[in-house]
């Protein structure tokens, strides 16, 4: 299950303690896939639930927002801003995908 989506009403503080657990793990995930520094990424999530409720896919706006604060911190972009870095709408598979959770990295 996705650590963070728009509608979990949490405590600011409960927020910054998932945020601080995501952030460097998404980061070791960056550095392992060894991508280059580039002027310019697309970022998206795919997430495969593995059942058939309906979701809808701007809940996962929050778990981008970290995961594109992770490619700055690993320096493989300069910034977040629409310059260097476009965040594409989240995608959520159906079964029969398989269930998981995937950052898509585009890098130009």
């Amino acid at each position: 299950r996705p650590p963070l989506h728009a509608n979990q009403r949490l405590h600011w503080a409960a927020n910054a303690r998932i945020t601080a657990e995501v952030r460097p793990d998404v980061g070791w995930l960056l550095k392992a896939a060894k991508l280059s520094t580039c002027e310019h990424v697309a970022a998206g999530l795919i997430y495969a639930p593995g059942d058939r409720r309906i979701r809808d896919e701007d809940n996962l706006v929050a778990l981008l927002k970290v995961c594109c604060d992770a490619m700055v911190d690993v320096g493989l972009v300069a910034n977040d801003d629409p310059a260097h870095m476009a965040k594409l709408m989240l995608t959520i598979e159906p079964p029969p995908a398989p269930q998981g959770l995937w950052l898509t990295v585009e890098t130009r």
